[in-house]
């Protein structure tokens, strides 16, 4: 019987996180998987690519049907519900974040929400709103992804600034600073509605 409480501690539950806490439980060792937010999945399944390919694909059907004006086809300028274009990206951003408390639940994998910090070689506290939690473990994976730079006097908040939340600007009428491929299908997803919206209003 080993000494420490877990095998296994991963710290971060993005995509480098639960892929190893999966695997590592997967070959028989007791894990324990801490995340800070509500949800599995990290940036890249819940503010980040997921959610961003989800609007993307429509501002793809967008452009595509436009498109077929060149054909001698055309269906007029789309109306675009962005609460429900909204809706429709949190539904799919749910059943993927769903489905992966569901594997590790399956695996055995203990999910522990809450901020972690390593009190020695083979230690850590976890702080959350019930208070602090103090594990032991043989190993560790750090996963922790990364953090958004802050530009200075133009600095927001990350729920401000990724995108496929609700934002405080008028978000017609913004600028994006592309530093990575979600950046760049963001810029893309918003010209598409935004242009629409444009000829609409002429």
């Amino acid at each position: 019987m080993s000494d420490f409480d877990y095998d296994l501690l991963v710290l971060g539950a993005g995509p480098g996180g639960y892929t190893a806490a999966f695997r590592a439980a997967d070959l028989g060792q007791r894990v324990a998987l801490v995340e800070r937010y509500p949800a599995l999945g990290g940036v890249c399944l819940n503010v980040g690519c997921i959610p961003s390919k989800a609007l993307l694909h429509t501002a793809n059907v967008i452009e595509e049907v436009s498109l077929m004006e060149q054909h001698g086809v055309s269906f007029g300028d789309p109306s675009i519900d962005i609460d429900k274009l909204r809706n429709f990206k949190d539904k799919v951003v749910d059943k993927l974040s769903s489905g992966l408390a569901s594997m590790a639940k399956q695996r055995k994998v203990e999910v522990l929400q809450g901020s972690g910090c390593f009190a020695g070689p083979h230690e850590i506290v976890i702080e959350s709103d019930h208070g602090q939690q103090q594990l032991t473990f043989k190993n560790a994976i750090i996963a922790v992804g990364s953090q958004s730079l802050e530009l200075g006097q133009h600095a927001v908040g990350r729920s401000q600034a990724d995108g496929t939340r609700p934002a405080p600007w008028n978000w017609k009428k913004f600028r994006i600073v592309c530093w990575s491929s979600a950046a760049a299908s963001l810029a893309w997803k918003w010209l598409v509605f935004t242009r629409r919206w444009a000829a609409k209003s002429r």
